[in-house]
């Protein structure tokens, strides 16, 4: 009797240990609202809806896009949009976390994205993407972010601030508090066109 008591304890207390890990969890009334703003902000770049689109930053962002070497306010996200909405095809998320303490709300997802370069070639890659978001009246904004660019089926495209002779050590740039991430071997700067924040 001890013995069925035991098993049935350990095997009640796995079911509970992998029913927490199930990857399918509800998302709360909070969670849903600001997961909806991601929602409209892919749905404004699919449409090219750039009037709404900008509705969504709020005029204190900070950001670290992947397409920018330095971090850049909303001007730098307005001044993206026709490299960022051209070519446009479709996108597909793959993993998504949404947090919401009090009026701030943070989601971090991995999302395929489908481009069609000027010569008509579709390329592909995944980026990974953080926003947080600021509720505002009545509304959540884009008060901060950053992005990166993981896989691509599109070949390097060397930048201005990331030649693809850079060297293959890890070595600090003009300002000594930050790392020069371009300068690590392997680390793709991504198609002019593949930017998201």
């Amino acid at each position: 009797m001890p013995h069925t008591m035991l098993r049935t304890a350990v095997a009640l207390s796995l079911l509970l240990f992998f029913a927490s890990f199930s990857p399918a969890q509800e998302l709360s009334p909070r969670q849903k609202e600001v997961w909806q703003m991601e929602e409209f902000y892919w749905k404004d770049v699919k449409d090219a809806n750039a009037t709404h689109y900008m509705t969504l930053w709020h005029e204190d962002f900070l950001g670290w896009p992947s397409f920018s070497p330095h971090p850049v306010s909303k001007d730098g996200i307005a001044d993206s949009l026709a490299g960022w909405f051209a070519g446009f095809v479709s996108f597909e998320f793959l993993e998504k976390s949404v947090r919401v303490t009090g009026d701030i709300g943070i989601t971090q997802y991995a999302v395929r994205i489908t481009r069609s370069a000027s010569d008509g070639k579709l390329a592909t890659n995944i980026t990974r993407i953080t926003h947080t978001w600021l509720k505002t009246k009545n509304t959540w904004q884009i008060i901060g972010g950053m992005s990166a660019v993981v896989s691509s089926s599109a070949p390097p495209v060397p930048s201005a601030a990331a030649p693809l002779s850079a060297p293959s050590t890890i070595s600090r740039d003009s300002s000594p508090q930050f790392f020069s991430a371009n300068s690590v071997s392997g680390v793709y700067p991504g198609p002019v066109g593949a930017i998201s924040v």
